[in-house]
């Protein structure tokens, strides 16, 4: 959530152009759903087109799919329906305690940890950087719309990336997916040699 371009500072996407969607100001009601529906002017040549998400941004992309045909999409670190959400998140968007996980705790939150972020790495250090600079009501945004997502479909020719690891979305609530060992919620960045790997060895029709 508030992943900016420095996510994928790291992906090399070979002989094709990388064109990052940029968010834009949600509406106070916006659902992933009808955000998707914001963003989709932004992208031209679907059909012809690979559409990657990450966390949040995979989510999204699931949406997109809904609303417009792509070549492929691309899931890393993300979920294709609320089912593959952990229980624990989805108890918290059913009974509305995301109202209480606020963006500015977070970053606060974020300021305590920032030495043991240091020293776990680059990826720890980008992903704070990237939710202390983002905006607070967009994090709020966030948080609300990804705890209540309620999609139960999976386009057709998506394939996923998932980190073995991953804390925030943990893999055995995941079913469908390319494992990373040993990967974290953070694979695009702390892993990108292997992400790199697996995605120009994906075959150009899914």
């Amino acid at each position: 959530m508030g992943a900016d371009q420095r996510l994928f500072s790291r992906l090399n996407a070979g002989k094709h152009e990388l064109c990052p969607v940029s968010w834009l100001k949600p509406g106070r009601q916006d659902t992933l759903a009808t955000y998707a529906r914001k963003l989709l002017p932004q992208i031209s040549d679907a059909a012809n087109s690979a559409l990657l998400g990450v966390s949040m941004g995979g989510m999204i992309a699931i949406e997109l799919a809904k609303l417009t045909p792509f070549k492929k999409i691309i899931l890393i670190s993300s979920a294709k329906t609320f089912h593959e959400l952990p229980p624990y998140l989805r108890k918290v968007g059913n009974a509305g305690w995301y109202k209480k996980i606020t963006a500015r705790r977070l970053i606060r939150l974020r300021q305590l940890a920032a030495p043991l972020m240091n020293r776990l790495g680059g990826g720890y250090r980008v992903s704070g950087q990237m939710i202390k600079d983002t905006d607070p009501e967009f994090l709020d945004w966030c948080m609300k719309a990804v705890l209540t997502w309620n999609n139960e479909t999976i386009p057709a020719n998506l394939i996923h990336i998932h980190g073995t690891a991953d804390l925030l979305l943990p893999a055995r609530y995941i079913s469908g997916y390319i494992p990373v060992k040993r990967g974290s919620h953070l694979i695009i960045y702390q892993q990108a040699n292997k992400i790199n790997e697996l995605l120009h060895g994906l075959p150009e029709e899914s």
